[in-house]
């Protein structure tokens, strides 16, 4: 069973309208397993799945976090798993 996560802004904005410009924006990740999240670090800035790294920001080096939580869910993952 897939689900979709989506990397929702803060705002006033009613939830639709926020998950709607995530998707618009490429703000989303599918996963059959855990939450796979991933942020790239530069000295000015930080970004996620989604977000564009504008040119004044480009460099030849990142920092790269990836993290995979598999809290989330977790009883659904244990009923697929578990024969």
């Amino acid at each position: 069973m897939s689900i979709t996560y989506f990397n929702i802004d803060d705002d006033d904005e009613s939830m639709v309208t926020r998950a709607v410009r995530a998707i618009t924006a490429d703000k989303a990740s599918v996963t059959i397993g855990p939450l796979v999240t991933l942020e790239i670090n530069t000295d000015l800035s930080s970004y996620k799945i989604g977000d564009r790294i504008p040119r004044q920001d480009q460099r030849s080096e990142y920092r790269l976090h990836a993290a995979a939580d598999f809290s989330v869910r977790k009883g659904i993952w244990q009923r697929l798993i578990t024969p």
